[in-house]
């Protein structure tokens, strides 16, 4: 299992990196969605995606990783969700979301 973290937040992805590669976790940072989908995705990764991404490309991600089966799971870290936003995530087949700030022991527990 790979945990292929795609993050535009540089401070963030680089503590997301840090935290899980102590827990003994193999990491993939991602700049960018073309980035993770020129990857090799196994059955059993795990991405983990900002929802905050520019331009709308994380739900635009989370569709393609769910139309071609290409992840696991898929972990939604978002500064702000509704409602409305947790109900349309959910029917996408997000594994969890996070609200930002979150404690580490959250993450680690999704994992």
């Amino acid at each position: 299992m790979c945990l292929h973290i795609v993050v535009g937040d540089l401070g963030l992805r680089d503590s997301l990196m840090v935290l899980l590669q102590l827990h003994g976790f193999a990491v993939r940072p991602h700049p960018d969605v073309r980035s993770l989908r020129q990857s090799n995705l196994a059955a059993d990764d795990v991405v983990i995606v900002d929802l905050d991404l520019p331009h709308g490309q994380a739900v635009r991600l989370i569709e393609w990783c769910r139309h071609n089966s290409a992840t696991g799971r898929l972990i939604v870290l978002s500064g702000l969700t509704g409602w409305a936003m947790r109900a349309r995530l959910g029917q996408m087949g997000t594994a969890a979301i996070l609200t930002k700030p979150f404690q580490a022991a959250d993450l680690l527990a999704l994992l």
